[in-house]
């Protein structure tokens, strides 16, 4: 039975999904992308990186990647004071 349990804590982390501190969610952070999406289904499931207040959308490449964060509702977000992230200037070396 440990076996079965430890394999499949193994298979979500070497599945590239994020695993949020669970422990330090707020009302409105939710653990997994599917909770989100069922507590606001007509807003944009992001996710919501701790401490720096950056939202990430899905074609992001840190969309549900970041050490601390949480899958939240994009409103709830923006309320909540996260920011969607500026893109990088192009450089002007020439």
């Amino acid at each position: 039975m440990i076996r079965i349990a430890s394999a499949a804590l193994l298979a979500t982390l070497f599945a590239g999904t994020a695993m949020a501190e669970t422990t330090k969610l707020k009302a409105g952070q939710f653990a997994d992308e599917a909770s989100a999406a069922a507590h606001c289904p007509k807003d944009t499931v992001i996710w919501a990186a701790m401490p720096s207040k950056a939202i990430h959308l899905s074609d992001d490449q840190y969309f549900g990647k970041t050490k601390k964060g949480a899958y939240m509702c994009e409103k709830d977000a923006l309320i909540a004071g996260y920011r969607l992230k500026k893109p990088k200037a192009a450089s002007s070396k020439g």
